[in-house]
């Protein structure tokens, strides 16, 4: 996201048949240097329920302080200052406040 406009979405891979579903997937997203400071990423676990409906479980921000603090922004802080490498770290969710 940038400037709390939505950028582009990558979808992981579903987890089925799970209570506790753990994800362990890999991100890279280019982005112009100029606009780090007004970008975030954030994401999301969906349910899918019966027909087109889902249900957002949690998520988690990772980004600049505008828009994080704590573990996420610590990790914003390291994929900077570490832009050529693999940056990995575990985040936990929080409960969105949507419905």
């Amino acid at each position: 996201m940038n400037h709390n406009k939505f950028v582009k979405c990558k979808k992981t891979s579903a987890v089925l048949g799970s209570i506790n579903p753990v994800y362990n997937e890999t991100f890279s997203f280019k982005a112009d240097a100029t606009e780090l400071d007004t970008a975030s990423l954030s994401l999301t676990v969906v349910q899918s329920m019966e027909g087109d409906k889902s249900q957002q479980l949690g998520r988690v921000v990772v980004g600049p302080y505008m828009y994080t603090c704590g573990r996420e922004l610590e990790h914003w802080d390291e994929m900077l200052s570490k832009p050529k490498e693999l940056v990995k770290r575990w985040h936990a969710l929080c409960r969105t406040t949507e419905p």
